[in-house]
């Protein structure tokens, strides 16, 4: 990957990120590349070294082709885990710092179905609102429509998903 000033693109524990610059800095005696990024959401700036962006997990957003199977997994059958809650809760955080977003939208959905069925624990619901919030993001930055167009049909396809497969109460 190679990313050019004024692309958005994803990092895995951060959503999606502008490259406001590519510049040199030296540390520790030694001159490197660095990828400048900023988040429009919060300002927060990172600086990632070019030799190691695909390590961190860099990756251009969505292919706007393949936007339609997120909406499929948002509305597809929720995997109701039996895990305990300790091992479901770091599953579900793994999902959130993949970066990978078919991953973040099983999230979105299996969260959103628990939270259905029997409320969501408050660290869980922050992970549902993270995961929400990053593949919203993405979704306007591969597309260019805008939050707002996004966010209510994420919320239609969760409704969807709800209405299809409404689990029986635990």
């Amino acid at each position: 990957m190679k990313p050019s000033v004024g692309e958005t693109i994803v990092h895995p524990q951060h959503g999606t990120a502008e490259v406001t610059a590519i510049e040199t800095r030296e540390v520790g005696g030694v001159e490197r590349e660095y990828v400048v990024l900023r988040r429009t959401e919060d300002s927060l700036t990172l600086h990632v070294p070019i030799e190691a962006l695909e390590d961190v997990g860099l990756r251009e957003t969505i292919d706007v082709d393949d936007i339609a199977e997120v909406f499929d997994i948002l509305r597809a059958e929720p995997q109701l885990l039996t895990l305990s809650w300790r091992k479901q809760h770091a599953k579900n955080e793994s999902r959130l710092n993949s970066g990978k977003v078919r991953l973040v939208a099983a999230a979105v959905r299996d969260l959103k179905a628990r939270e259905e069925q029997r409320g969501l624990s408050p660290s869980d619901g922050r992970i549902y609102r993270d995961a929400r919030e990053r593949l919203i993001e993405e979704i306007v930055a591969a597309t260019g429509r805008t939050t707002e167009d996004v966010e209510r049909e994420v919320d239609e396809a969760l409704a969807e998903m709800t209405e299809t497969h409404s689990p029986a109460p635990a």
